[in-house]
């Protein structure tokens, strides 16, 4: 029989997170390993995925939590260091059951946990709270074996698989020292346009900038890179083409000329910034404005409003009314967008958020780091 107990600040509603050699030890993990284990067994379980982020904390929580996974009687395909999303796709990649993710996520570099899912599920809640019980039971024990499993290339292979991207994309990359490194170095190459990486280096000590993407000035460096790399004063798009920043950084979102977005937002990006973000669109209606008041309702589609932004040529490829074509409505009077009740109201066709994001100098996004 055994004391074991995990510190009550852990064990959190979506993961299990605490601070290294302070609420988080070596020992939790090979405990929580025994426990995940147990619910894997129950639910008949044989085999799990685990990997982990970059952390200097990781490798020791890693070795500890498969040694509880092996105990539990769980055979384990060991993907060693990579992004979480490599993680979900060895669990439809690979025989297994469940997953577990050694990871820290945002936090700061002396933070570390595990996200799990099951069966292909997220693991939380009220499975995650029940460990404090289900610690001091008897546990299923067994010696599963441990697999090397590098999913690097088919993770790759995958994330090229029907990927369509523009030859004239600019975009610059900063991995944050972060658990994507190995994966940028490998997928850029093969992606078209012009690509610059930075801090593709894995180190745990986040030498670059804190791998929180929710501070801004973390995204300074990037925002650097973007400016100095790319020629974003060029007013049109024909010219400078798309430019993008991405920044794996351990949360969503985008931003836009150095203002975060969520990932929802640019669809809700209100009418009246449309023509201070599109002015490719804002000078073409300038020329035709005298044209289009006198012109029946023609539909716009995407394509149409693309090549008329991209080419700014006068030869009728461009949306023929004022009244009838979404993006000129918006561009022409923004004033009907209501700032005075609530929230702006979502373009009313799709061809507009296209036009809009074809256009804009410089967009950074962020995505998940580990």
């Amino acid at each position: 029989m055994h004391n074991a107990r995990f510190h009550p600040s852990i064990l959190r509603e979506y993961d299990i997170r605490g601070i290294m050699g302070q609420t988080l030890f070596e020992k939790d993990a090979y405990w929580i390993g025994r426990c995940f284990g147990h619910v894997v067994k129950e639910k008949a379980g044989k085999a799990i995925a685990v990997a982990r982020d970059g952390r200097l904390s990781s490798p020791q929580l890693e070795s500890s939590l498969m040694k509880g996974l092996c105990d539990a009687g769980l055979d384990v395909y060991h993907l060693e260091i990579g992004p979480t999303p490599m993680l979900y796709f060895a669990e439809y990649t690979l025989p297994v059951d469940a997953a577990i993710m050694v990871t820290g996520s945002h936090n700061p570099p002396s933070h570390n946990g595990f996200k799990m899912s099951l069966q292909r599920k997220p693991f939380f809640g009220k499975d995650i709270a029940a460990f404090s019980q289900l610690i001091t039971e008897s546990l299923h024990k067994g010696q599963g074996k441990i697999y090397a499993s590098n999913l690097l290339a088919l993770y790759i292979d995958r994330l090229l698989q029907n990927l369509q991207l523009a030859d004239k994309l600019k975009v610059v990359w900063d991995s944050g020292n972060g658990a994507t490194g190995d994966i940028l170095k490998n997928l850029i190459p093969q992606l078209p346009g012009h690509h610059i990486l930075l801090n593709a280096e894995i180190d745990g000590n986040f030498p670059a900038h804190p791998p929180d993407p929710s501070d801004p000035v973390n995204l300074r460096e990037l925002q650097r890179g973007a400016s100095l790399h790319l020629d974003v004063r060029r007013s049109r798009a024909r010219e400078s083409g798309q430019h993008r920043g991405l920044s794996p950084a351990g949360g969503g979102g985008l931003l836009r000329q150095g203002r975060k977005l969520r990932p929802a937002q640019p669809a809700r990006e209100p009418a009246r910034r449309v023509p201070e973000l599109a002015p490719d669109l804002r000078d073409l209606l300038q020329r035709r404005r005298s044209r289009l008041r006198h012109r029946e309702p023609v539909p716009a589609t995407r394509d149409r409003v693309l090549r008329a932004a991209e080419s700014g040529a006068d030869d009728g490829s461009a949306p023929q009314s004022a009244a009838g074509d979404p993006v000129v409505r918006l561009l022409r009077r923004p004033e009907r967008a209501d700032v005075s009740h609530g929230p702006q109201r979502r373009p009313e066709h799709p061809s507009v958020r296209g036009a809009v994001r074809s256009t804009i100098p410089t967009i950074e996004v962020l995505v998940e780091n580990c």
